[in-house]
């Protein structure tokens, strides 16, 4: 079986999560009118704070909160009602997930004709803006079991996303692997679930102290390696 990440990995033009987006256009386009533009974005940029400042926290990684928790718990988007939260948090979602190119989606159907493929990711943003993605790719059909973080509450690299995966595909970590680009998440959380883990460089140095068990620069490259 092998599990692979989702942004920057497979996804790309994603996590526009700083204070350079339009946040406020995204949520015209969504069909806000009650909230000013710079209050949308003060909204956004502070949710998306909190967010990182919970996610540098170990002892959250299995009490992980969703970008509607953090709204909806403090800050200033408390001020606000559930809708508009609710639309914030949707706004924050359209601009973390990515797109999936044709030939990344190429690679997961070659991969798929050979092994069994799950989905393991962190997502802040309800998980359907994903799976959306995913579905515009037409890849949706070669993951048994898709898990994301913002579904269940809990993190990479804490191996219980990972076991998520291996109770739904009915699978054990001695015949899986990983693949992901991030280092502290993805290599350290297969590291954590007992799994050995590819890190997608991007042409990347590997840093001292670091041990993936592999290296391939690209999704392809690896698929390429397998197949």
């Amino acid at each position: 079986m092998i599990l692979i990440d989702l942004n920057e990995t497979l996804a790309f033009e994603c996590d526009r999560l700083d204070s350079s987006q339009d946040f406020a256009g995204t949520y015209s386009a969504l069909g806000g009118a009650t909230l000013r533009d710079e209050q949308v974005n003060l909204l956004a940029i502070d949710a998306c704070d909190r967010m990182r400042q919970v996610g540098r926290e170990p002892g959250r990684y299995e009490s992980f909160p969703s970008i509607v928790d953090v709204l909806s718990s403090e800050g200033p988007a408390t001020r606000i009602s559930k809708d508009e939260r609710e639309r914030i948090a949707a706004v924050v979602g359209l601009h973390e997930v990515g797109v999936i190119p044709s030939h990344i989606a190429d690679s997961v159907h070659r991969l798929h004709a050979r092994y069994r493929l799950g989905l393991v990711s962190n997502m802040w943003a309800d998980s359907r803006f994903s799976r959306q993605a995913i579905r515009d790719a037409g890849i949706e059909e070669c993951f048994d079991t898709m898990i994301f973080s913002s579904d269940h509450g809990v993190t990479k690299p804490s191996a219980r996303i990972f076991q998520l995966a291996f109770e739904e595909m009915d699978a054990t970590p001695d015949a899986s692997v990983y693949v992901g680009n991030s280092l502290r998440r993805d290599v350290v959380g297969a590291q954590n679930a007992g799994i050995p883990s590819i890190w997608i460089s991007h042409k990347s140095a590997l840093p001292p102290n670091s041990t993936p068990t592999a290296i391939a620069e690209t999704f392809p490259d690896f698929v390429d390696s397998v197949t």
